[in-house]
């Protein structure tokens, strides 16, 4: 499953105030995503991703992604099997004149996707899980 969100940061978003945003998910396991930041941002937008009180991304807690005209791929594992069901993504806007945006998608698979690799000959099951 991929989820997406386009966040909009109003201009003069402090860091201090920053714009909170929920992304509701279902259990599964995020195995990647990206982030798009469009043209003209300059790098003043700033963005981070948590799961409860966990900073995910990036994974230095306290510290923001940010971009301008890029797409930044998502690399890295995280089950999500309790609740809150739910990313929180929190951006600042260093700009006081622009709003600015970025696009958010995460690749989301479902225990039933883990169901059926544990039917895959052993090279998927290696590829695509974590071994326990």
């Amino acid at each position: 499953m991929d989820y997406y969100k386009k966040i909009t940061t109003p201009e003069a978003t402090t860091e201090t105030n920053p714009l909170v945003s929920q992304f509701k998910v279902t259990k599964g396991y995020i195995r990647g995503g990206f982030l798009y930041f469009p043209p003209g941002s300059a790098g003043l937008l700033h963005v981070s991703l948590s799961l409860g009180l966990h900073q995910i991304l990036p994974a230095n807690q306290g510290e923001y992604v940010r971009a301008d005209n890029r797409v930044l791929p998502i690399d890295f594992f995280q089950l999500i099997d309790q609740p809150p069901l739910e990313i929180t993504i929190t951006t600042w806007n260093e700009s006081t004149t622009y709003e600015h945006s970025v696009d958010i998608c995460l690749f989301l698979h479902t225990k039933d996707y883990e169901e059926e690799l544990k039917k895959k000959p052993g090279f998927f099951r290696k590829l695509f899980m974590r071994e326990e």
